[in-house]
């Protein structure tokens, strides 16, 4: 064998390693990709201290994307509703409520990125 078709083969050889180990590396990230919860999903639900009001977060299209609202307890009617979003990132949003010290207004927080940097959504009558 002459010198320049070891060096071919060589090249050739290395290539196809190369594309294998991107596949296998590929595959191996999968765990960055999460599936959102499917539109019309409640991903956050809580109640006014007063019982009056409930708040909820409802999954929408498309991911990452929520509809944040505040209902009466007795008839059910929409005070207040708000788009509201995150960035989809390395796991599953985490999706909580909290209500301000009056009451009034209830804030929800969308953890994306491992508790750093929450975003916060306050929603008001």
């Amino acid at each position: 064998m002459t010198n320049r078709r070891i060096i071919t083969i060589a090249v050739a050889t290395l290539a196809l390693l190369g594309a294998l180990a991107f596949v296998w590396l590929d595959r191996s990230f999968s765990f960055f990709k999460w599936d959102p919860p499917a539109p019309g999903t409640v991903v956050a639900e809580s109640e006014s201290p007063d019982r009056n009001v409930a708040a909820t977060v409802r999954a929408t299209t498309p991911g990452g994307h929520y509809v944040f609202e505040l209902r009466t307890r007795q008839t059910g009617q929409v005070i207040a509703t708000r788009d509201i979003a995150a960035p989809v990132g390395y796991h599953p949003h985490i999706v909580t409520l909290e209500w301000d010290s009056e009451g009034k207004r209830a804030v929800a927080i969308i953890d994306h990125d491992f508790g750093d940097n929450n975003l916060r959504f306050a929603l008001g009558p």
